[in-house]
This record gives structure tokens, sequence and C-alpha cells, in this order.
């Protein structure tokens, strides 16, 4: 359960990151054109992030150590973990837009 968290708080800060922050900003810039403007809002959206790079450990990760349901397919759990991480990530990126908004004032 403690990998998930671990998990988790990557997808977290990575995603909160490529949304937020200035360091990407003109990368989210470069898509704010009419035509790629569902990429830009895909990018600009730390929910959106989380979601696809939650993909990224379920696949590199072996779940059945992690998080096994036995009467389900191990596809099935690794969704189902990858639900969990992105559910527990974006708990955490909550937190982090409050004290981002506190350490702002």
């Amino acid at each position: 359960m403690e990998t998930l968290f671990v998990l988790s708080m990557m997808i977290a800060c990575i995603s909160w990151t490529v949304a937020k922050t200035k360091v990407f900003h003109s990368f989210r810039e470069f898509f704010n054109r009419p035509i790629t403007q569902r990429i830009h809002y895909f990018l600009s959206c730390p929910y959106c992030l989380a979601h696809y790079f939650s993909i990224i450990p379920a696949i590199y990760v072996s779940f059945q150590s992690i998080f096994v349901l036995y009467f389900l397919p191990i596809w099935v759990s690794g969704i189902v973990a990858a639900l969990i991480m992105v559910w527990m990530a974006a708990f955490q990126m909550s937190i982090m837009a409050i004290l981002w908004r506190v350490a702002k004032f």
C-alpha cells in the first residue's frame, strides 16, 4: 500500500509541475492556438494529466505484489490500482493547491 502512496505522490508532483509551474509555461503556450486548443486544456489540467501519468507506473510496475484482486484478472487489478493512484494523487494535489495559495500570501 505504501508503494501506491509513493507512486501517487510521484504522479501528483509531475502533473502539478507540468500543469501549474512556470517551467513548462512555454510548452503549454505553444499549444495555445485555435487548432491545438484541446491539447492546451489537457496540459493545463493537473487532474487530467494524472490519469495519463498513472498509466506509466501501472505498466512499468507489476501490480501483483502491490494490489491484487484475486478474483479479477491482472489487467483489471492494474486498472483499479491506476485509478486508486489517481484518487490519491488528486487528494495530494488539493493539499498542494492549498499550500500554494498560502505560500503566495
